[in-house]
């Protein structure tokens, strides 16, 4: 009932399965990042989307920073990166492994979030 996981119906290749191994991944990106864990000394500014979701900027004051773009809406949006940013997590895929080194404007897909830390 917390996760929304079926724990019986885990088979490789199930939506739950998949699920699973996403929030697998989650975990251990925010394990293995300190600024996603942080204890307050994290600032977080937030910008909304041209199709109603969010950017969600982490900074640390150190150097570090994280983004989180989130897009509840039915139709994939777009953002302009400042920067070069590293892509831990998509819509299918999410872990402390980089996954794409991305600049310039990005494909948020429909009903999904993408995350990334600024090296």
């Amino acid at each position: 009932a917390v996760n929304n996981i079926d724990w019986e119906a885990l088979t490789p290749g199930s939506a739950q399965y998949k699920m699973m191994t996403y929030y697998a991944g989650l975990i251990q990106l925010r394990q293995t990042y300190e600024i996603f864990r942080s204890n307050g000394s994290v600032a977080i500014s937030f910008k909304s989307l041209s199709g109603g979701g969010m950017a969600v900027t982490f900074d640390d004051h150190k150097g570090g920073k994280a983004l989180v773009l989130i897009n509840p809406a039915a139709e994939n949006d777009t953002y302009e990166l400042t920067g070069s940013w590293q892509l831990l997590a998509d819509g299918e895929r999410a872990g402390a492994e980089v996954l794409a080194t991305e600049t310039g404007t990005v494909t948020v897909d429909a009903r999904s979030v993408r995350i990334y830390v600024n090296g």
